[in-house]
């Protein structure tokens, strides 16, 4: 982590914020079922609003300023968070990134008083539900026929962190 920091973005740094959500539909479109075609149509004031709105985190290069990692997603109700987009540059993977990216949202939201976090993960992705199972999330249920950015079709986890309170 030594030459990584993770922070926040402000709705005027959006821009950067867009710029990975895109990077991220197109190198693993499987892993989203959000797709690039939908997202890179949205306006500024959508983008602004996701980060006035709601925990994201980024994950940013020290040495060339460059942003190789999220996680954000949204509240239901203060007690319920989705983690609906979580992702690490392929540049970056392989140096446990991603378990300090999802420490640093789950710190964030049960920090905002959310009791509980799920996510929902493609059965493929064995790695991601490994890391999600070491850092506390337990599978609820199994989606089938799901729709992926890529258009295939596959079968997603429905994974769930709750907080001891």
């Amino acid at each position: 982590m030594d030459n990584y920091r993770i922070h926040t973005l402000s709705p005027e740094e959006w821009v950067q914020y867009k710029d990975i959500r895109l990077r991220s539909l197109q190198t693993d479109p499987y892993a989203f079922v959000a797709t690039y075609e939908d997202t890179v149509a949205q306006d500024e004031s959508r983008w602004k609003a996701r980060l006035e709105k709601d925990p994201h985190v980024f994950l940013r290069e020290i040495e060339s300023d460059i942003i190789v990692g999220m996680a954000g997603g949204f509240s239901h109700d203060g007690n319920l968070y989705t983690l609906n987009q979580m992702w690490i540059d392929p540049i970056a993977r392989g140096k446990g990134l991603g378990k300090e990216v999802l420490s640093a949202i789950v710190n964030e939201v049960q920090q905002r008083g959310a009791k509980s976090i799920q996510l929902y993960v493609n059965v493929e992705q064995a790695s991601a539900v490994a890391l999600y199972q070491k850092m506390g999330f337990h599978i609820i249920r199994t989606d089938h026929d799901v729709t992926m950015g890529d258009g295939s079709v596959v079968d997603e986890y429905l994974m769930e962190f709750t907080s001891i309170a």
